[in-house]
């Protein structure tokens, strides 16, 4: 019999309660931001996790996997380091009303640009105009393809093909990810790659934990936004712990969430246990 993996923990960041440390950095009953994977418990070494203070005011524990946690950091940085949306350019953001997507939108937002994001239903495309998006388009509308054209004037799969045909000279892809793509078994034929060099385009992808350098000032400038009134945040939280994990999971792909995504194992508001 081949041997079984025992002890195997999906990996993810999760906002965690200290119930035992040896740590200088947290003690019994802190909020630490880390990689727990999904589970019940973890057992750490410092150089692991992130104590609450790395974190600018925060209203929420929450927020440490939200806003100021790996998708926020992957908004700034595709905004900041690659994208840097300039006033007066349009930028498209696909699966706009996601974690990501609804972060990278406002930040072209407040860098000047025109926006607009791709989601999958009305109501969707409803909430990103509340959070400033100039178009949003539903990419289940019979007439997307048409409508897109019309939008740009000019995430993977058919949205990303679309983007590359309407592509400027000298336009910008940051990719952080192909969630439409992820389950297909195999790849997008793309249509519009030649756009790359015609357009003079550059194409660039990027894992947020390459720049863990850059996250403390991400975090001070995403905090200065939401305490501005320039940045909103949502989050859809899943309760009923790991036995709905595997549902949350596939949920994912199905869309069901406004921002980030959250599966909650216990509530921070109530008393911590005791080891």
């Amino acid at each position: 019999m081949p041997p079984v993996e025992i002890g195997a923990v999906m990996r993810g960041y999760s906002a965690a309660r200290v119930l035992f440390s040896k740590s200088s950095i947290a003690q019994p009953g802190d909020i630490i931001h880390a990689p727990t994977g999904w589970s019940e418990y973890a057992i750490l070494a410092e150089s692991e996790f992130e104590p609450m203070s790395h974190f600018p005011e925060l209203g929420h524990p929450k927020d440490m996997i939200g806003t100021m946690g790996i998708v926020g950091l992957t908004a700034w940085l595709g905004m900041t380091l690659i994208g840097d949306p300039k006033p007066g350019e349009t930028v498209v953001i696909s699966a706009a009303a996601g974690a990501t997507g609804s972060i990278a939108g406002q930040i072209a937002k407040i860098r000047g640009a025109r926006v607009i994001g791709t989601t999958g239903s009305d109501e969707k495309c409803e909430w990103l105009k509340e959070l400033g998006f100039d178009e949003a388009l539903n990419y289940k509308d019979p007439d997307f393809g048409k409508k897109f054209v019309e939008a740009t004037f000019i995430v993977g799969g058919e949205i990303l093909d679309l983007a590359l045909g309407q592509a400027n000279l000298n336009a910008r892809f940051v990719m952080c990810g192909q969630i439409s793509v992820y389950n297909n078994g195999k790849p997008y034929p793309y249509k519009n790659l030649n756009h790359v060099t015609l357009m003079r385009a550059k194409m660039e992808g990027f894992i947020v934990v390459d720049h863990m350098d850059r996250w403390g000032e991400a975090r001070a400038e995403l905090a200065s936004w939401i305490k501005e009134g320039k940045l909103k945040t949502t989050e859809t939280i899943v309760k009923g712990g790991l036995k709905v994990a595997e549902q949350t999971l596939l949920d994912i792909f199905k869309g069901i969430n406004r921002g980030k995504l959250m599966l909650e194992l216990k509530n921070p508001d109530e008393s911590p246990l005791k080891l």
